[in-house]
């Protein structure tokens, strides 16, 4: 029993204490823009997170990518010219 409970203390000593950095989540919003009506890619669409106030331009693909966000539901805003 003595055993168990020093190698219980040993494993929580190793543990690197958890700091608020360390418990913040963040991710990705990532995808292709595509015409409803025809199915093709839309290079060069601007994509905006309305909620963050934040904006990027799809590739020649079509693609997008923000990281780094927080947590959360976002509204994502789509315009092609």
């Amino acid at each position: 029993m003595r055993r168990s409970r020093l190698a219980l203390l040993a494993l929580f000593a190793a543990l690197p204490p958890a700091t608020a950095a360390a418990q913040e989540s963040t991710g990705i919003v990532s995808g292709t823009i595509r015409s409803a009506g025809t199915g093709e890619v839309l290079g060069g669409s601007a994509v905006r997170i309305e909620e963050l106030d934040l904006a990027t331009a799809t590739d020649a693909e079509g693609r997008f990518r923000f990281a780094g966000l927080p947590a959360g539901s976002w509204t994502l805003e789509v315009v092609s010219l």
